[in-house]
């Protein structure tokens, strides 16, 4: 069946802007926010994220940081559509400048830990996650996302002690477990990660 030449046109142009780079997500136009509340603003950069609309997604955070300057979430949006669209070290640039006019925020502190993480600085990962732990003590993926940090660094026992207080947080989550088993395996303790 061939397509008519309307549907021929539509997919050589989608497939020009992909060779050159044009992005065919919405741009944004100006004036385009006037009369938005912070929510409409946040569900649109929240949904530009969804659908990789990054462009558009960090135009709307940079108009809710204007609005807003003091609200992490705003810059931790804006981090995850850098992220997805350059890279970690472009989130934790954010990130780190938020922090530093925002010293006592302790919103972002857990994602500069994954996103250094990402960019395989582990030294500095544990430290934003260590940070985190302090503010939330009881929050169990934080315990997993340290032990990543410490494994990769080959710092198995305390990987393995992160992951014991994962599992006690949470000990009905299976994958805990098998987080946990693995860390035993990489440092050699095969019977425990049987066991």
């Amino acid at each position: 069946m061939m397509p008519n030449s309307k549907y021929k046109y539509l997919i050589s142009v989608i497939a020009l802007a992909a060779v050159l780079g044009i992005a065919l997500a919405p741009s944004v136009r100006a004036g385009e926010f006037d009369g938005k509340t912070i929510a409409q603003l946040v569900a649109s950069a929240k949904s530009d994220f969804q659908h990789r609309h990054c462009e558009r997604g960090i135009a709307i955070c940079d108009e809710l940081i204007r609005r807003q300057p003091a609200v992490a979430d705003h810059y931790i949006i804006k981090a995850s559509l850098l992220d997805y669209q350059i890279g970690p070290n472009q989130a934790i640039s954010v990130l780190e400048n938020y922090l530093k006019k925002y010293p006592h925020s302790a919103s972002p502190i857990d994602e500069l830990g994954e996103y250094y993480t990402s960019a395989g600085n582990y030294d500095k990962a544990l430290i934003w996650f260590s940070e985190a732990i302090k503010f939330w003590p009881t929050k169990a993926d934080i315990y997993h996302h340290r032990s990543i940090a410490y494994a990769s660094l080959k710092r198995y026992d305390q990987a393995i002690g992160d992951l014991t207080t994962y599992i006690k947080l949470n000990p009905k989550h299976s994958r805990g477990y098998q987080w946990r088993a693995a860390a035993y395996q990489q440092s050699g303790q095969w019977a425990k990660s049987i066991e």
